[in-house]
């Protein structure tokens, strides 16, 4: 069989397996094995393998164990991939390689020194955390630039909403990526809850088809509020608020909560960077002095702490 970089990886699993008499109803249970999002990044893999191969050699029969690693050695080097991202490749390449090649290469024992040595000849440079001040974001987000919502710009609550979901429910952004607008994943049973679960079709990076998460249950603050201010901080009214604003573009139960613009969904990176926005914008306007005066009363009232931790009725996560 020729090298055709054009065939994706899954397409050549199913026809390697369909060449090996499995039944169309049991082939199509193999896709399944791998996440769809990992399907899409495993297949542009085996894209950049294939086209390498195709510049090296002719036909599947002349792979061998020391064009692999030359593969994986211009990955580390001119591609600058950390050795955890090579495995990934590695984990890629394996499955349908045994279905070509009939053996394994990589339990050739000659791959795992190669390795080792790789990843002891790269440098971890690590990247220094951003340092930013919570009590800085959230006397930001008590300030008049989102207050009272009436008033503030659509992106600007779109931020405080995302903020201060996240920080309730302590979700990755790919998971707040995956919340519905409407019923049946995002339900408002009554003024003091609201309950948001993810669309069909989702699975979180810790969850399997039968151990999913409980959905994200949001109880209002103002209950436990002694001051005003500390309700602009509560999770739900700035979900509300949102909602309202976004009314007419949401009425689908496919669409995306935390949608950037108008029919298409806002990946997780893009998610991070509103993110990232909003705290450098909270450090650019708010000093750290300023922002523990106005938490003074917060922290008294022990409203701070609890926000933090999850035990309050902002976190809200069953």
């Amino acid at each position: 069989m020729s090298l055709s970089p054009e065939t994706t990886r899954g397409d050549l699993i199913q026809l390697l397996l369909s060449n090996q008499g499995w039944h169309p109803s049991v082939l199509e249970v193999f896709p399944k094995a791998i996440r769809d999002s990992s399907t899409k990044v495993y297949n542009r893999y085996w894209r950049e393998f294939t086209t390498f191969m195709s510049r090296k050699c002719g036909r599947w029969g002349q792979v061998s164990l020391p064009l692999i690693c030359e593969f994986l050695l211009e990955l580390s080097t001119l591609g600058h991939l950390s050795v955890r991202t090579i495995q990934s490749y590695v984990s890629a390449l394996k499955f349908p390689l045994v279905f070509l090649l009939g053996k394994d290469l990589f339990a050739i024992s000659t791959f795992r020194p190669f390795m080792k040595g790789l990843r002891n000849r790269t440098t971890n440079a690590r990247t220094p955390a951003i340092q930013w001040n919570l009590e800085v974001v959230l006397a930001y987000l008590r300030s008049d630039v989102f207050e009272p919502p009436a008033r503030a710009s659509l992106i600007l609550m779109f931020r405080k909403c995302l903020f201060l979901l996240a920080l309730a429910s302590g979700r990755r952004v790919s998971e707040l990526a995956a919340l519905g607008a409407s019923a049946p994943y995002l339900l408002v049973p009554n003024r003091d809850k609201a309950v948001l679960t993810y669309r069909a079709g989702f699975l979180a990076k810790n969850e399997t088809a039968s151990c999913c998460h409980n959905p994200i249950v949001l109880q209002g603050l103002r209950p436990s509020c002694p001051d005003t201010q500390d309700y602009w901080l509560c999770p739900l009214r700035a979900l509300k608020f949102f909602l309202h604003r976004v009314h007419r573009r949401l009425r689908s139960p496919e669409v995306q909560l935390f949608q950037r613009s108008p029919g298409r969904d806002s990946s997780p990176a893009m998610l991070s960077r509103e993110l990232v926005t909003l705290i450098r914008d909270a450090h650019a306007k708010i000093s750290d002095s300023t922002a523990q005066e106005l938490d003074f009363r917060a922290m008294r009232y022990g409203q701070l702490p609890l926000l933090v931790s999850g035990c309050s009725p902002l976190a809200g996560v069953s």
